[in-house]
Order: structure tokens, then sequence, then C-alpha cells
């Protein structure tokens, strides 16, 4: 645990080349020592060599840490020698390195409210990339909805392209807002104030003014984006100009996802304003209280074993168990969704006249 290491950073820096140097001093004499042929192959000498080469490198016959941009990716890095299918992942201000349970839940008017469908994967993978294994299992025992009500990791922009292709189930939730500070400050000119003309490849201001560059832009595992920029000159003389860029000197410039992403993510976003939408996904506020359910009582975000398919099990048994404490609160109580809290039983009955 970090709360054991030495306070200082040059204490911790000299800790690790101590611990890098006897790591690499371990496999010296394993290579060297015909005797030790049979270990070499041993899954935990393995996975030592793993965390070494991730953690450490020579630079011109000198031991290195590896600094921060030179180590893995988090798909990649181990976090644990004890399980090496855990990685490292973040949600807003939460960070953790472990895995992410994905829950599946009805949502209809008939009691009561049932997981239906539960998925366990690496904390780092991305929760759109898990809609395809809910939808299976769902469809193989025909549990699969018309309308899956799900949060915005959901549904990005790719998603949304391609989300009727394959199991035709409609997904209602909500989309990744506008990042830019226009957007967020409802003040100035954000992405959908302009116009965009796919064929020429040009994008029109709210002045009218034509975008001078349009190229494609590229990241390693990223979808590809289209970088938009205008004339510097015209851009400077604008009389609206600080309602465009915040830029001293240089000209307003977009990032734009490539048509059919850009042209459902902007539907989208219009389409969860409308009253329609919120009065369908309001629905979905009860599957946090079937996770508050699970953490508080069935302590489902503890692993109480190593190893993804394992975790997965204890998941399946704890939905499991939420089910039948339901079900029995349905038969003898008639409480048909979720168990009221202690709290809220506080909360005086309303009595309609």
């Amino acid at each position: 645990m970090a709360t054991r290491l030495p306070k200082t950073e040059s204490e911790r820096h000299a800790l690790a080349m101590t611990i890098g140097q006897d790591g690499w001093s371990l496999y010296t004499a394993l290579w060297q020592d015909l005797t030790c042929i049979a270990l070499r192959d041993a899954p935990a000498l393995e996975a030592l060599r793993q965390v070494w080469l991730q953690n450490y490198v020579w630079v011109e016959a000198q031991l290195q840490w590896r600094t921060k941009d030179q180590v893995p990716p988090a798909a990649q890095m181990i976090q644990s020698p004890y399980d090496l299918e855990t990685h490292y992942s973040t949600k807003r201000e939460t960070e953790w390195v472990g895995y992410k349970v994905h829950l599946t839940e009805t949502c209809e008017a008939d009691p009561p409210h049932l997981i239906t469908n539960v998925e366990t994967t690496p904390a780092n993978v991305r929760d759109h990339q898990v809609l395809t294994p809910i939808h299976q299992p769902l469809a193989a025992q025909d549990l699969l909805p018309n309308d899956h009500l799900v949060e915005a990791g959901y549904t990005e922009a790719a998603v949304l392209v391609t989300r009727d292709t394959q199991f035709h189930v409609q997904l209602i939730g909500r989309v990744a807002p506008d990042p830019s500070w226009q957007a967020q400050a409802g003040q100035g000119f954000a992405v959908r104030d302009f116009q965009v003309d796919w064929e020429q490849q040009t994008v029109l201001c709210p002045q009218e003014h034509a975008s001078r560059h349009w190229s494609l832009w590229k990241l390693p595992d990223r979808e590809p984006s289209i970088l938009v920029g205008f004339d510097e000159a015209t851009c400077r003389a604008c009389p609206v100009r600080l309602s465009c860029t915040h830029s001293a000197q240089g000209a307003r410039t977009l990032k734009l996802l490539p048509r059919p992403q850009y042209e459902a993510l902007q539907a989208a976003r219009q389409r969860q304003e409308t009253s329609e939408f919120k009065a369908q996904y309001k629905k979905r506020a009860g599957v946090e209280g079937t996770i508050s359910q699970g953490v508080r009582a069935f302590e489902l975000r503890r692993a109480r074993y190593v190893g993804l398919a394992k975790v997965k099990v204890q998941h399946l048994a704890t939905a499991a168990a939420i089910n039948l404490k339901r079900y029995a609160a349905w038969l003898e109580d008639g409480i048909t969704l979720r168990p009221r809290s202690p709290f809220a039983a506080l909360a005086p009955a309303v009595v309609k006249v």
C-alpha cells in the first residue's frame, strides 16, 4: 500500500530502483543457471517479467524507472500481480482498480422489478462496448427489450449510427453534451450554430463566412475526426469575435465527427430536450436504487475472489439474491419495486382527497 512507502519522492524513487535491480538480478540468475530451466515458464515468474518490463527500461546500460508517459496504457498495464485481469479506470472523480458490473433490470409497470442480465468486465472496458454482450443473452432468453434505457456511457456517436442493425433495440439515453465553452456557458456560437456542407467540405459560420481548411485527424484507438479552420484575418475583424473564440489572434476552429456520427449526435441532443424523451427516460432513475441496494446491502463492489470469471459468478449470485429478496417482499408485503429505506419510511403518507 502507498501508506507503507517512504514519504519523500526521492526515497520512493530509490526504493523503486532497488526493486528494479533486484528483479533484473533474479532473471539474470534464472537464465544463467541451467538447473532453473523449469522455472522460467512458471506463471508467477512470467507475470513478474511483464511487471518489470512495464515499469523499467535500460537506457545506455543504465536502469531507469519509466516515467508516466512511458508506461503502457491502462488496457495493457498490470495493476496487481495477484490478479492479472484487473485494470485501472476512472469515472468522474472516482478511481479504482478491478472490474465493472453492468446490470439490466425490468422497468415496466407490472411488479416486481427484477434484474434480467449481469455483465462483468475489466474496469477499463468502455460501457458502449458491452451493449452486444448484454443484448445477446437477453435475446437468447427472449428477454430483449424494445426500448433499452441506458446512461450516457452507452450512447457514443458510433453506437447511435449502428444501434438497430443487429438486435433492433431502441436505445433511450442521454448523449454527451457539446464540451465547448460556448455550449457549456450557453453563450456564443457552439458547433450546432455552424452550417456544415459535407459534399463541398466547407462550414459556414453564423456570420456566413466559409471555412478555409478541412482535414482528417486520427489518433490511435480513436474515431477519426475532421478539423475545420477559418481565415485568421476574417476572424480578427469579426464584430462578434468574443462570442466565437477566446483566442487573441487565432481563428475559430472546429472538430467534427464523420457525417453519420455527427448527424446522429446532433439529432440525439435535440431529442433529449423534448418533454417526450424526459418522460420516457425518467424510468431509468430506478436503476440507481438497484445499484445502491447492491452496494450497501450486498457488497456488490467488493470482489471476494480473484479473476474475471469468479468475480462474474459473484455478481450473478448477488443479482439472484437481490431478485429473491424483491420477489419475497412483493409476495409478503406487496412491495412492487425496491424496498424502501428506513429514512424514506419516515416520510409522512400523502392522503388524496
